[in-house]
């Protein structure tokens, strides 16, 4: 107890405690990591590469790298720094009681949950405005200033949209007049540490995660929330069903949670396990069928409606797991995913092997992590985006082959949407691309943030970027 209580005030005098800072007024700006691996980590290449041909996998890691396993030092040291705060008597760094065993449905245990329809996305229910073919008539936007901190996520719904901070902060704004709507964080709501993913429903209520491992349900108005408990680790992404009635959430404490937010309880309906890593990133099917990452490398999928397990894909890639998506447009029903290894891989949910692979983002000097990956059903197409500074838009008849790519990137590529035949691009130096699909052509390029674009949105007469700069803009299209 004693070794123990020494190395945490080693630690402490070192390092300070763990998380986030809770100083809402810093004005330091944080290189917040990319999809859980840094800056300096992706400059540096851990795969070797030879000759590519395609569908076939040729990237190795280097001998004694430990980019699949580095989690089990991460988990290792985490443990020595509670047992020492234990052994101080204090709380843990985020400020909670230290956990026991994890709780809840543990597999589902022959439950079932009525109705469960599959994720829940907005899209723009009109056309898109003609601006959308040539650059903004005013290329600087309208700026709204939120925070000295990163905006970290955002989602948008109809005319709003609603962003989270590194400032332990989430703002809601109309898009249209560019005005606050509310600040959902306060001395009794809200999180402790930073948010990490937001996302609507489509009633109007708001699921927030965060690294303070809570997830909080917003009320559609107002500034109260519902604390849903139960993740005992950062929160990594939070995503919600289209029927309006559950939250998913996955997590570093190598779990996927269901949440059923239907009644005036909310409460946690089924513990998906079977990770052996923290999770990273996950999506949602039309069908009800969550797909999750990690970082060694695994995919796993689960059955909402049941919580259990129903295919693992244990080494998906190596490294990790950076980007899921499903494409589930006729006759496809595929889960894609994206890695560390620059690959991009297909999985047919009734098979236990990768059915098509494409090398896309690895080129002669390394790979470069699989940033996002995005169907668009208007140009019968799939875009991806990476580290490698390029976008690659994907034949899906053709064992997803690039039908073209797009290299003005400068920086890596943070984020990713599609709008109708529109491809959105941001990046590492603020710097937003708007391509078009079907013509294989930049359209116009804006200079979106003072630093990295973390989040795009879109609806039919607007775009909206925001980034480590902590402001959100808005452009008329």
């Amino acid at each position: 107890m004693m070794d123990a209580r020494k190395r945490a005030l080693q630690k402490i005098r070192t390092e300070g405690s763990m998380g986030g800072t809770s100083n809402r007024e810093s004005s330091v700006k944080t290189q917040v990591p990319f999809n859980g691996i840094s800056r300096s980590a992706l400059r540096k290449s851990n795969v070797e590469v030879t000759d590519i041909p395609r569908n076939v996998c040729t990237g190795r890691l280097k001998k004694g790298s430990t980019a699949s396993t580095s989690h089990v030092a991460n988990d290792a040291y985490m443990k020595e720094m509670e047992d020492g705060f234990e052994a101080l008597g204090l709380e843990r760094p985020s400020g909670q009681p230290l956990p026991g065993p994890l709780a809840g449905g543990g597999g589902g245990g022959g439950a079932s949950l009525a109705g469960q329809q599959g994720g829940y996305i907005w899209q723009p229910k009109v056309s898109l405005a003609p601006g959308w073919g040539h650059a903004p008539k005013e290329p600087r936007g309208a700026a709204l200033h939120f925070s000295d901190r990163n905006i970290m996520c955002m989602s948008v719904r109809e005319n709003t949209a609603v962003v989270g901070s590194a400032d332990h902060g989430v703002y809601e704004f109309n898009i249209s007049s560019n005005r606050r709507m509310r600040t959902l964080y306060n001395q009794k709501f809200g999180h402790k540490e930073w948010v990490t993913s937001v996302a609507y429903l489509p009633d109007g209520r708001v699921a927030s995660g965060g690294m303070d491992s809570k997830v909080c349900l917003w009320d559609a108005k107002g500034v109260r929330c519902v604390d849903l408990i139960g993740h005992s680790a950062s929160v990594s992404e939070v995503h919600t069903s289209a029927d309006g009635r559950g939250v998913a959430s996955c997590s570093y404490d190598k779990t996927v949670r269901y949440w059923d937010v239907s009644g005036p309880r909310p409460r946690e309906a089924f513990m998906m396990k079977g990770h052996g890593a923290p999770v990273l990133t996950m999506a949602w099917s039309d069908d009800g069928v969550i797909a999750s990452g990690d970082r060694s490398g695994a995919v796993h999928l689960f059955d909402v409606s049941t919580g259990l397990e129903t295919m693992k894909y244990a080494n998906a890639h190596q490294g990790h797991v950076t980007s899921v998506a499903w494409l589930t447009n006729k006759p496809y029903n595929l889960c894609l995913t994206g890695g560390q290894d620059g690959f991009v891989r297909a999985w047919d949910p009734r098979k236990k092997g990768c059915v098509q692979e494409q090398p896309l983002h690895v080129t002669n000097v390394g790979a470069g992590a699989v940033s996002a990956i995005k169907s668009c059903p208007a140009a019968e197409a799939v875009i991806t985006a990476g580290a490698d500074q390029r976008v690659h838009v994907l034949e899906p008849r053709t064992a997803f082959t690039p039908r073209s790519t797009f290299s003005e990137h400068k920086d890596f590529i943070y984020s990713l949407e599609v709008v109708g035949k529109y491809c959105l691009s941001g990046d590492g130096l603020g710097m937003l691309h708007v391509h078009d699909v079907e013509d294989d052509k930049l359209l116009f390029g804006l200079g979106a943030n003072a630093h990295a674009v973390r989040c795009i949105g879109a609806t039919a007469t607007h775009l909206i970027a925001a980034g480590d700069d902590g402001k959100a803009l808005c452009w008329v299209m």
